[in-house]
């Protein structure tokens, strides 16, 4: 509501539908746009800036974080660490798909 960050008991009641959701769907690759949905799928306090161009394991499948659209509108520069990370999602399936 009103543009602001979700308070922990709102995102933990909407957690097991996403959990739910990413039990069914058994993605290759889970993109995390911003740092809430990273800190809440990762558990984890690292920042969206140092956690993004790295690859982290959630359930056995590959997490990637990078930064959410409205950081890019307000940081453009940020737009070409942006674009590295989706290069590193296309190589991950590349490979996956060589496979």
């Amino acid at each position: 509501p009103n543009n602001r960050n979700p308070l922990n008991d709102e995102a933990m009641a909407c957690l097991p539908y996403l959990e739910k959701q990413i039990e069914i769907i058994k993605p290759e690759i889970i993109l995390c746009l911003g740092s809430i949905s990273f800190h809440y799928l990762n558990n984890s306090t690292l920042s969206i800036t140092k956690a993004r161009g790295n690859i982290f394991d959630y359930k056995g499948i590959k997490l990637i974080p990078s930064f959410h659209p409205s950081y890019l509108l307000r940081n453009p520069s940020a737009k070409k660490e942006s674009y590295r990370d989706m290069l590193l999602i296309k190589s991950i399936l590349k490979d996956t798909i060589a496979q």
